[in-house]
């Protein structure tokens, strides 16, 4: 299989069809050529591509695991002080004279890697999943992180906005503390080792191997003036501390946009300007949090980085509090609720693999009758080939598909052309019988389909086509679970197009799915399709149906799956239990269509527990609406995404940058404007527990508070409330704070 070198998704050609580079790459200087083998430990092997990162100590590249085709990053060691590359551009050899060097790099290297491989319970560090020697260095495999750096986010937006970038360090902060208790420093962090990840975290990279080429010779060529340290230009001194002074510079260049001075410019002069001069939003405690972490001497700076912690995240009221009106709105049930909450912290018997696909029952799909068949052509010039995997007869300048050598594959992207040769048909029963297939991709210059091509592919779900094509009979014969065309080419394409019964779904390439237009479509797990938009995330396209219960993922391809279109539940019966992934909402108008629930110990963090949430508040002040107010009064509320989404980074800004019982709320409207809520008017209310023991109670009393007065007439506006969303926010420490937020507006 050829992959792009960009992205590492299989393609042909000459450019990649998924991010649309030329699939030729030169290395740069001592790089790897893309398509490189690496044996790894075990049994796995890798392939790189493209390098994505490189520095004084090692390379790092985007690859794939040959075998899965999962990708991941691969760093490699590769100290420019003590190594070069060999004679055939993949060995790497010791410089004249530093053999014992580059030994010593190496066994750091893989002394780090054995204990960041332990760290695998640290959110907020990139994951290592293997590590071994080869080629004379070593090799680090970690997660493919799909976010950008810091450095690079500022490149394209500006200087971070302060309170949201300090809120989202304090989880970084802990692990980064972990790491030191665990011995493991990293000596480089800087604004390019630090990915702003797509849900608002972020993710430490680059573990190097500084401290084994620390000669003390010529390490400073190798730092980062401006984040660096006086200790890092020392063969000697180093600590929790000098991960805190680079920590801070970060954060310092981050906030203001301004590189630091230079630590060993400031031994003669300090000339570091306080953060506040460009950085306004910042607080005196938060200010004196990053000077005291950027003080020159070693000795002057935190020991450890919970001392700095509790400096940046002191609590400061400020002189004139805004006072919001704490509405008063009330609780939506408190079985409901209970269940919820028992499911989000891990309370369900059910595991999250328990649920398996029941027989699917839905009538077989009856197929038209056609003469037509592709047998490849018997002429003197045709000829027997395989190309790509695929098996075709060559005739007449055309060729004709009739088979593929992977008879177990779960997609199937049928090629435009083999060899050159445009594919205009697939022969009779040429992919008959192939019990694992979920999605066929047919080629776009299709003209025909021979009779019983796909008969007999059980678990086929989707058909992606760009135009009609004439079918041989029994073409789909046997495909039970065949439900949906997708129409690659947005021209109006119907099922009766390429031989399959009108009831058979079609969804359109550039339709709207209510969270962007529809780029893709894929077969995941229990046959749910998937569609990737224009917005970057996935959307629930199409629902199984024949099923007792459904399992939806957290992400498909490192992509959120964020919404579920209001068309994929048609034909599932209203009983069948949907459980939503961690990051994804639905219709509101949908909750009463099907059971929702979540995945079992996904946890009150995220947008997925905060919508049901929100959803069943809702539907309660509804039906106190219906039962106290007049007929001339009523108007219904409804749960709003964008307004859920707001108020869930509310809770999450209150959890991480406050800890007492009242927070200042005079900027908490901001957040709606960031999310685009459309109000005229709207109140807050909020409740902070100190631990997740009290959280059932705690959401039955805040709702058994809010709910009545939020289904009544607002005594001062005079309007009803339109939209309502609850958001919760835990970090899953029981040392920090958990903070119910609620937020009602009208329009």
């Amino acid at each position: 299989m050829e992959f792009c070198p960009h992205c590492m998704r299989p393609a042909s050609g000459n450019y990649c069809i998924n991010c649309g580079k030329p699939l030729a790459w030169k290395p740069g200087i001592n790089q790897l050529p893309a398509g490189t083998v690496l044996d790894g430990s075990g049994l796995h092997r890798y392939l790189t591509g493209a390098a994505i990162g490189q520095g004084g100590f090692g390379i790092t590249y985007i690859a794939a695991e040959a075998e899965s085709g999962r990708r991941v990053a691969i760093k490699e060691c590769f100290p420019v002080q003590c190594a070069m590359r060999g004679a055939n551009g993949v060995l790497v050899e010791p410089r004249p004279g530093k053999a014992d060097t580059l030994r010593g790099a190496l066994d750091s290297f893989l002394d780090e890697a054995r204990l960041l491989a332990k760290q695998n319970k640290l959110k907020s560090v990139v994951q290592v999943v293997d590590f071994f020697s080869t080629n004379g260095t070593a090799y680090l495999v970690m997660e493919y992180l799909d976010g950008e750096t810091l450095q690079q986010k500022m490149q394209r937006e500006g200087r971070l906005p302060a309170q949201k970038f300090i809120a989202m360090l304090k989880p970084l902060m802990a692990d980064i503390g972990a790491l030191h208790e665990s011995g493991i420093i990293h000596r480089d962090i800087s604004p390019d080792n630090i990915m702003w990840m797509p849900n608002d975290t972020l993710k430490l990279l680059d573990f190097g191997c500084a401290r084994s080429v620390e000669d003390g010779k010529s390490m400073s060529i190798l730092l980062k003036h401006g984040f660096a340290p006086v200790e890092q230009y020392q063969t000697r001194g180093q600590g929790p501390w000098t991960d805190i002074y680079s920590l801070c510079a970060a954060i310092y260049y981050c906030l203001t946009g301004k590189l630091p001075q230079a630590a060993v410019e400031r031994l003669e002069e300090d000339g570091l300007v306080p953060p506040r001069n460009y950085c306004p939003e910042l607080t005196e405690s938060q200010q004196a949090a990053l000077l005291w972490g950027l003080e020159v001497q070693p000795a002057k700076r935190p020991k450890e980085i919970g001392m700095l912690m509790a400096q940046l995240y002191k609590s400061e009221r400020p002189r004139q509090a805004n006072k919001k009106r704490i509405i008063a709105i009330a609780a939506a049930g408190a079985v409901v609720f209970a269940a919820v909450l028992a499911i989000a912290l891990g309370g369900s018997e059910k595991g999250s693999n328990y649920l398996p696909e029941a027989e699917n029952t839905a009538p077989v799909v009856t197929l038209p009758a056609s003469s037509i068949t592709a047998q490849p052509s018997t002429s003197a010039d045709a000829q027997e080939l395989t190309s790509g995997g695929f098996r075709y007869v060559a005739s007449g300048g055309e060729a004709v598909l009739t088979g593929c050598e992977d008879g177990s594959a779960a997609q199937l992207e049928l090629p435009d052309e083999l060899d050159g040769l445009p594919v205009t048909a697939i022969a009779d029963a040429a992919f008959a019988g192939m019990d694992d297939l979920l999605g066929v991709s047919l080629p776009k210059g299709l003209e025909s389909i021979g009779a019983g091509a796909f008969e007999d592919c059980a678990q086929l779900r989707v058909v992606s086509a760009y135009g009609p094509a004439e079918t041989g009979s029994g073409a789909f014969d046997g495909c039970t679970k065949l439900r949906t065309v997708f129409d690659m080419s947005g021209s109006g394409l119907a099922a009766t197009d390429i031989g399959l019964a009108e009831s058979v779904d079609v969804l359109a390439k550039g339709m709207d799915t209510g969270m962007g237009a529809l780029k893709t479509l894929i077969c995941g797990e229990q046959g749910v399709l998937y569609g990737e938009t224009d917005e970057g995330v996935y959307v629930v396209m199409k629902l199984p149906t024949g099923t007792d219960s459904i399992e939806i993922a957290d992400s498909v391809d490192g992509k959120d799956v964020a919404w579920l279109y209001e068309g994929a539940i048609e034909g599932v019966p209203r009983d069948t239990k949907v459980y939503i992934g961690k990051r994804m909402a639905f219709p509101f108008d949908l909750i009463d269509k099907l059971t929702w629930d979540l995945h079992v110990g996904n946890g009150i963090d995220g947008i997925g527990f905060s919508w049901l949430v929100s959803c069943y508040a809702t539907q309660r002040i509804n039906e106190l609406r219906d039962s106290t107010l007049d007929f001339y009064d009523l108007e219904h509320a409804g749960a709003d995404y964008k307004l859920s989404r707001a108020t869930l980074q509310r809770a999450n800004e209150l959890s991480l940058l406050f800890d007492h019982d009242r927070p200042y709320a005079g900027s908490w409207d901001t957040i709606l404007d960031e999310f685009d809520v459309d109000r005229r008017g709207g109140a807050e209310y909020i409740y902070e527990l100190d631990s997740s023991e009290g959280i059932e109670g705690a959401i039955d009393y805040v709702f058994s508070v809010i709910v009545p007065d939020a289904a009544k007439v607002d005594e001062d506006s005079g309007e009803l409330y339109n939209d309502f969303a609850a958001g919760l926010f835990w970090s899953g420490r029981e040392t920090d704070s958990i903070y119910i937020c609620c937020i009602a507006v009208y329009t």
